[in-house]
């Protein structure tokens, strides 16, 4: 019988919040939100918590499940276009990928790696819009990179 490990990191994101990463085969399977002070910070999150820029952990490195694959392609431009300290809307997405803002709403609900992909920048026309794990927790992540 064959026998998997999982390794977990996790590290400080902004001052109040932390991630822990889950690790299969040098890939990141998920991430979750700690509401816990951890002191440590991995050296790819420095330029994010330092409010430099991005997380720097490379896409090829996430593994999604087959429900992600129509979302694949939008959290590849958010990945890559919608930076630190940069928003976007719902609506905007979808006329990208000529879909509807409530599938890009949908694909932000499942995404299962928050800020490596950053969901949190994508906002309602009309305001914050939703957030999977807490408007609180995007108001956050939104003030630390001067959104808000």
């Amino acid at each position: 019988m064959k026998r998997t490990v999982t390794l977990t990191t996790v590290t400080k994101l902004t001052p109040s919040l932390s991630l822990s990463l889950n690790f299969f085969e040098n890939l990141i399977i998920s991430v979750k939100f700690l509401k816990e002070q951890v002191n440590s910070l991995l050296p790819e999150f420095e330029p994010y918590f330092h409010k430099r820029g991005d997380v720097n952990i490379a896409f090829e490195v996430l593994k999604f499940s087959e429900k992600h694959t129509k979302c694949i392609q939008i959290y590849k431009f958010l990945k890559e276009f919608i930076t630190f300290g940069r928003v976007i809307t719902y609506g905007e997405i979808a006329k990208r990928f000529n879909t509807s803002p409530r599938f890009i709403g949908y694909c932000m609900k499942i995404n299962p790696f928050p800020v490596i992909i950053p969901c949190h920048r994508v906002l309602s026309r009309n305001g914050l819009g939703g957030y999977s794990v807490g408007l609180e927790v995007k108001r956050e992540l939104l003030r630390h990179e001067g959104i808000l």
